[in-house]
């Protein structure tokens, strides 16, 4: 299977996998897109190597970084020093096609070089907006920021809590997430035309003039990569329409091998963000009056799948909860059909040899099939399903690092 992603902080919002999981399902590839989350870019790198990912898209704060490791460079990265996809071949190679996307709307909107432009913000997304825009001649734009740090690149600054009104541009390009400082009630200009970065909580979406969506931006960044992947040509208004129709998912699964700490940061997840939290080995053992363990012993694997396929299944993605499953519950083809469609799949991923510790270590353990020989067998066979299945991989390292990193993520999407 060819393992894509896309990393970021936070990055549970990110909707690139539905664009690309779309062309892989349409096209019966055997490839899987998902999201990477970590306490750091060197703990997603880190991530990305064990997971054997070959191609990645990088959204903020992470352009820089990801440029840095790459090794081999495309122009409009090197350009920029920044890169939002990197993909292995043979070396990582560095590509940046934000760039694109500001080219293909100035161009699709016709707006004019003459134009006066409002850059909000001044990261990666912004600076690729102002080097786009320069190198297409525009020469009036005004970049707004908190601060004037790091501002030598910029030939126009304004302090983002001095802007009083929109009059006096045609053009403004917003890549702030939510802030104090601007909001659409302040949009003054009914002839102004936005043109948004931001697609989560697209705050200057009621303004009252001409809004062009972030799902734009990301449609045509997508775009190159697609063609790049696929040797296929793609539409931007397909890109587009399934970004549109993409439907949030507010319930959350948590997978991975035994040991891998779905159970513990579950319960502690749940009690974070005030949701439910559901055991299902627990429920089963309630259910059965007996043990996990005690079920294998009595009646064998066979009849646990089913016990736990049913249970599963009739589970209630609507309420609000944080659903811890078993080890091995991927096994069944309906559970993966059932989560994709509707749950929103967390894999906490773990290598091999601090699994089988925290197995040894339990000395009461009474996991099924955690003294079997076969161990790594199993373990290998089930970290593509994991994968496959999975909407974010964390890598739980440290316990208090990945409770606060899930419950950051998970609150941009409930």
């Amino acid at each position: 299977m060819n393992k894509l992603a896309v990393v970021g902080t936070p990055i549970a919002h990110s909707l690139s996998p539905v664009i690309f999981n779309h062309i892989n399902q349409s096209n019966n590839i055997d490839s899987h897109y998902t999201r990477l989350c970590g306490s750091s870019f060197y703990d997603i790198i880190d991530l990305v190597k064990k997971l054997n990912i070959t191609a990645f898209n990088i959204t903020s704060p992470y352009k820089s970084l990801a440029y840095k490791v790459s090794e081999n460079q495309h122009q409009n990265a090197q350009k920029l020093k920044l890169a939002n996809f990197l993909y292995y071949k043979n070396e990582w190679r560095a590509y940046n096609t934000d760039s694109y996307a500001v080219s293909e709307i100035i161009k699709n909107n016709n707006i004019r070089n003459s134009s006066k432009v409002l850059i909000l913000g001044s990261g990666a997304a912004a600076y690729t907006a102002y080097k786009k825009l320069k190198s297409m001649k525009f020469d009036n734009i005004t970049v707004a920021k908190r601060n004037f740090l790091n501002s030598s690149d910029y030939i126009r600054i304004i302090e983002l809590n001095r802007i009083k009104t929109f009059k006096n541009f045609d053009i403004l390009i917003n890549t702030l997430p939510e802030n104090e400082y601007i909001t659409a009630p302040m949009i003054d200009n009914p002839e102004l035309t936005i043109i948004d970065a931001i697609y989560h909580k697209p705050y200057l979406k009621a303004a009252e003039c001409k809004y062009i969506s972030g799902l734009e931006w990301l449609a045509y960044q997508a775009i190159p990569f697609i063609e790049l992947l696929y040797k296929t040509t793609v539409n931007f208004e397909t890109v587009l329409s399934l970004l549109q129709d993409a439907k949030p998912k507010k319930s959350i699964v948590l997978i991975g091998f035994m040991a891998a700490g779905k159970s513990s940061i579950g319960q502690d997840l749940a009690r974070k963000l005030k949701m439910n939290f559901i055991d299902t080995d627990k429920l089963i053992e309630k259910s059965e009056g007996k043990s996990i363990a005690d079920i294998f012993y009595d009646h064998g694997e066979n009849h646990f799948r089913e016990l736990e396929k049913n249970m599963i299944l009739n589970l209630k993605p609507e309420n609000n909860s944080i659903i811890a499953l078993g080890g091995g519950a991927l096994n069944c083809a309906e559970i993966k059909t059932h989560l994709k469609q509707n749950y929103f799949v967390v894999y906490l991923y773990n290598d091999f040899e601090t699994l089988k510790n925290r197995i040894l270590e339990d000395l009461n353990s009474d996991r099924p099939l955690s003294n079997s020989e076969n161990l790594k067998k199993l373990y290998d066979q089930r970290q593509d399903e994991y994968f496959n299945a999975s909407d974010l991989v964390i890598y739980n390292r440290h316990f208090s690092e990945t409770l606060n990193t899930l419950s950051n993520e998970i609150r941009r999407i409930i």
